[in-house]
């Protein structure tokens, strides 16, 4: 083996390390396309292609994740050609070690195959070690440095004890990880040599030595597949949190959540030859004539008028927010998480420079951060992230960990940021589950619980849309005239439950099946047609007689016949929620029903236009409130005063207690709808002030438990 005579691993530990710019990571791919590569794998496919598939995967992502900046050599062992510097037969260097690129990826689609031919992997693995010790010895500074093995070691390989020595000096010396992709072994079989062939003992000892791993295809696939770059610390904002005019504490902000921009669009107009570079020009609408762009000034619309506004004008109307900042404006209680907005979250510590920490600072925010986490109490804060920028209002919470304390910084919506949205409750009377109903939610609930699911860890996901716009643009890459594939299966995984937790709720599932029935019903606005055309035929004669009636009493009130009433009347039997307080008075004109039946229907109608607009329908609680006046009227022009002011009674309590206090303080207490006094009628015994005091509402009333919101927001951000 000439490389272990040829390489000296003193020449590495006495050179000196020039330092670059930017960290980048270094890879040595080397993949063994030998006569034994042509064996089929478990999964129908041959080795050879499933190593070219692991490659064109790595490649992609170290693309796409770490933005090409890496720098990556592919190596084949058992190749036709023979390429390498230190002349091993049958070792090709297909890639120099040189920034990733989607030539490279091309470069193995079009090449990496079977081949009739066998190499040494010991071999290969020297040429790898050589390239990396000349690229290191040239002034290349790696982060890390990583040889990665794609191999089943079944073709002859030659080594000795001198060459595994030289071979660890040297993963020794450039601190490079050794990777084996592609054998049999499982974590038990490692180390029983009984189970282990030579190649693999020899290359267990040289992971032994120095650093590395065996894996399995499918654990090198799903690690490349669902990998996410860890983002790194980057610089901190610098900036003097104040509180009032004397309280300066210098502090450094940190980003923790930030939405990922890993893929960003260019647009380019190009032809056969060469990009065309686009260029925006100006001219006169009727003349044609071109403009300089120093001539052409902003203007803004109103209607059919424009108003030109100078670029002075533009500078002396906006507005200046002043310097940076991070100040105090009040400490108020934790503020609920739906308020949270902006597009990340920043952890604040104490100034910290060139690694060194501001022992005073620390000292005060230390004692801030325990005082606001003592008393429950965040701070709402100003600010600017630079001289002159965009104002922002944002909550500043404590964070106390074992580890650190901190101040947790999110920003905070202004009002034309706020969207307030009514919804009817989920639970209301008419909708309420059973107990076992509850019971079969609750149970599936706790079921799906992934709280402590170690499987599904949302830091270590990454988003299956960027994902798979990557995996279509390698794809149209090396493909480019094929048309897309469907959704690779790693995706779509994880768009879906883990099928061991959805075998776990199985029961669950049936039961809520069985308590939740689902009816098909038929076409709802033909049934709707239909019942209409019978509802407008008198169904019974006492119907047919009170129309009669109704028509004749008209007749003799005016002497002309109103064509709406007589139809109008043909439904009128009851009370509806369609035009209540019209069939509340006919049916009360009409007198053929007893006055307290029709009051009856009219406190149902009232009951029932508030559940079907769950207490939060701004028209159906008009209508409700009208509803009300009327009926309150009738009362009190008729002596019903005592009926009224009993039905009012059992109405707050229903109204209370069914979350109806909305409807109750803005139209009941707020129109004067209450209980009917003796100012107002002789029949009532109700004083002035019992009924001032009847249209408030107790303090306790519909009032919400406060929760610890303070660790929810800090949930919602980790």
């Amino acid at each position: 083996m000439s490389y272990a005579k040829k390489y000296s691993p003193n020449q590495s530990a006495n050179r000196p390390r020039t330092k670059s710019l930017k960290q980048k990571n270094g890879y040595v791919l080397i993949a063994d396309i030998g006569l034994a590569s042509s064996r089929l794998l478990p999964n129908k496919r041959t080795f050879s292609e499933q190593v070219k598939d692991c490659l064109i995967i790595f490649i992609q992502q170290k693309i796409f994740i770490n933005n090409a900046s890496d720098d990556i050599a592919i190596i084949l062992c058992g190749s036709d050609t023979t390429k390498n510097s230190l002349g091993y037969q049958n070792i090709q260097v297909l890639w120099d070690m040189d920034k990733v690129s989607w030539e490279a990826a091309k470069c193995v689609n079009e090449i990496v195959r079977t081949k009739n031919f066998e190499g040494d992997w010991m071999d290969a693995l020297g040429v790898a070690l050589d390239l990396v010790h000349r690229n290191v010895k040239a002034g290349n500074v790696y982060d890390t440095i990583q040889i990665i093995f794609f191999t089943k070691f079944e073709s002859p390989f030659k080594t000795s004890e001198r060459t595994q020595k030289a071979y660890i000096s040297a993963l020794l010396a450039e601190q490079t990880s050794f990777f084996i992709v592609g054998s049999n072994l499982d974590q038990d079989s490692l180390g029983d040599e009984k189970k282990m062939n030579k190649g693999e003992s020899v290359a267990y000892q040289l992971i032994q030595e120095a650093s590395g791993a065996f894996y399995s295809f499918g654990d090198f696939s799903a690690s490349m597949l669902h990998y996410t770059e860890q983002p790194k610390l980057g610089a901190p904002w610098n900036v003097t949190l104040d509180i009032g005019s004397k309280i300066k504490i210098p502090i450094s902000a940190y980003i923790k959540v930030k939405k990922s921009e890993s893929l960003r669009w260019i647009e380019e107009t190009n032809t056969e030859e060469a990009l065309v570079d686009r260029e925006r020009t100006y001219q006169k609408e009727q003349s044609n004539a071109m403009i300089d762009r120093e001539d052409v000034i902003s203007a803004y619309k109103y209607g059919s008028k424009l108003i030109p506004v100078s670029i002075e004008e533009e500078k002396h109307w906006s507005y200046k927010s002043g310097n940076r900042c991070l100040s105090v404006l009040a400490f108020v209680d934790p503020i609920p998480p739906q308020f949270g907005s902006g597009t990340g979250t920043k952890f604040i510590f104490p100034h910290r420079k060139a690694g060194v920490v501001d022992r005073s600072a620390q000292i005060a925010l230390s004692a801030l951060v325990n005082a606001m986490a003592e008393a429950g109490k965040v701070a709402i804060v100003r600010h600017v992230y630079n001289n002159n920028t965009r104002l922002a209002i944002g909550v500043l919470a404590p964070r106390i960990k074992f580890k650190y304390e901190c101040l947790v910084f999110h920003e905070l919506p202004f009002a034309e940021d706020w969207r307030q949205y009514e919804f009817s409750p989920i639970i209301t009377p008419k909708s309420k589950p059973s107990a076992e109903q509850v019971e079969a939610i609750d149970e599936l609930i706790d079921r799906l619980d992934l709280s402590s699911a170690e499987e599904f860890n949302s830091t270590k996901m990454s988003d299956p849309y960027e994902e798979y716009i990557r995996n279509v643009i390698g794809f149209k890459v090396l493909n480019p005239d094929d048309p897309l594939l469907d959704i690779p299966p790693h995706i779509k995984m994880n768009l879906q439950p883990a099928p061991s937790l959805m075998e776990g709720v199985k029961d669950v599932l049936n039961r809520i099946q069985q308590l939740f029935p689902l009816q098909v019903t038929d076409n709802l606005k033909a049934k709707n047609f239909e019942t209409s055309k019978r509802g407008a035929v008198p169904a019974t004669e006492e119907y047919a007689a009170i129309e009669n009636e109704a028509k004749k009493t008209k007749l003799d009130e005016s002497g002309e016949v109103d064509l709406e009433s007589i139809f109008r009347t043909k439904t009128v039997i009851g009370v509806g929620t369609a035009n209540p307080v019209k069939d509340f008075s006919h049916l009360l004109q009409m007198g053929k029903k007893p006055v307290e039946e029709v009051y009856e229907e009219m406190s149902k109608v009232i009951v029932k236009l508030l559940e079907d607009g769950g207490g939060t329908n701004a028209a159906l609680m008009d209508k409700a409130k009208s509803c009300v006046q009327a009926y309150r009227e009738h009362a009190l022009s008729q002596g019903h005063v005592v009926c009224f002011n009993r039905w009012m009674e059992q109405f707050k309590e229903h109204a209370v207690s069914n979350y109806f206090t909305d409807f109750w303080l803005n139209y009941v207490a707020n129109s004067r709808l209450g209980l009917i006094t003796k100012e107002e009628s002789s029949l009532s015994d109700v004083e002035k002030q019992k009924a001032e005091q009847f249209l408030r509402l107790s303090g306790n009333v519909n009032e919400i438990d406060s929760v610890d919101e303070d660790e929810e927001l800090l949930n919602l951000i980790e």
